[in-house]
């Protein structure tokens, strides 16, 4: 999916590098995380299935990460 390829590549903005994602409000990135849940629910080709799936685990691994760093 191209939402993988261009939000989670890193970019560099004056001296902070940042993801498009990381860029994104918080309101946009909950409305991109239910479009993703919804079109996985809808979706009936398996392999475009599989690549929403493979978006899904990218951004929760994203918070993840985030989460992580935020409790040290």
């Amino acid at each position: 999916m191209l939402l993988r390829r261009v939000a989670f590549k890193t970019y560099k903005k004056e001296d902070d590098a940042q993801t498009i994602w990381d860029a994104s409000s918080p309101q946009t990135q909950q409305q991109v995380k239910a479009a993703l849940l919804e079109g996985y629910e809808r979706e009936t080709v398996t392999g475009v299935r599989h690549k929403i799936c493979d978006t899904i685990a990218d951004v929760a691994r994203d918070g993840e990460e985030k989460s992580r760093t935020e409790e040290s």
